[in-house]
């Protein structure tokens, strides 16, 4: 098994992992695994719409996903491979502050 085999599977695995995290999180309502969202006073989480941000929490991780997956075969095309770590810590990096922006867009508008 070559090393270009091992980062593709590296790579998909880390893709559908984020994907799936997603999905649970929002599907099986498993909003505890939010980061902060425990820490939340009773009236805060009363007034923090969790539904539309897990909606939004899976939809952002199906992008970074999906993103993730499709990177190195983009950049192998483009032949700029070299750049998959920055191009993959980019996504994180975009996605966590998306969803950080959108916790504070949902817990400002409450149950609107």
């Amino acid at each position: 098994m070559n090393d270009q085999a091992v980062l593709i599977g590296v790579i998909v695995f880390s893709g559908l992992l984020i994907i799936g995290l997603g999905i649970y999180i929002h599907q099986a309502k498993a909003y505890n695994l939010i980061a902060g969202y425990n820490t939340l006073s009773r009236e805060e989480k009363e007034k923090f719409d969790i539904k539309k941000y897990a909606l939004t929490f899976r939809n952002s991780f199906l992008i970074m996903g999906i993103l993730m997956i499709f990177s190195y075969p983009i950049l192998l095309l483009l032949n700029l491979d070299k750049y998959l770590s920055i191009v993959a810590i980019s996504i994180i990096i975009i996605g966590v502050l998306y969803l950080n922006y959108m916790g504070k867009v949902y817990r400002k508008k409450g149950n609107n």
